[in-house]
């Protein structure tokens, strides 16, 4: 932890001075804004990997062998799913 002069004061409970307290207030005050907007920026950077994610996977076509057309992930999964329950059936 960082100390000054004032926390050592307040550690061995001498009394502060009214600017004192007023400078660590501001202080806090400052540091909370900084938190508040580094938050801010991690959330809008997740929103954004979010969008990429979601678009990227959207994209995502393959054809398996024995079909003719491309499917997208979900319709692979399916189909795979969907393979996996004939086979156990069997």
């Amino acid at each position: 932890m960082f100390e000054t002069e004032l926390t050592k004061l307040l550690r061995r409970s001498q009394s502060a001075s009214e600017g004192d307290l007023m400078y660590i207030a501001k202080d806090n005050e400052v540091a909370h804004e900084v938190l508040n907007e580094i938050c801010k920026s991690i959330i809008k950077r997740l929103d954004n990997i979010e969008e990429y994610t979601t678009t990227l996977l959207s994209k995502i076509r393959y054809r398996p062998e024995d079909r003719g057309d491309y499917l997208s992930l979900k319709e692979n999964l399916d189909y795979i799913y969907g393979r996996l329950n004939n086979l156990e059936k069997k």
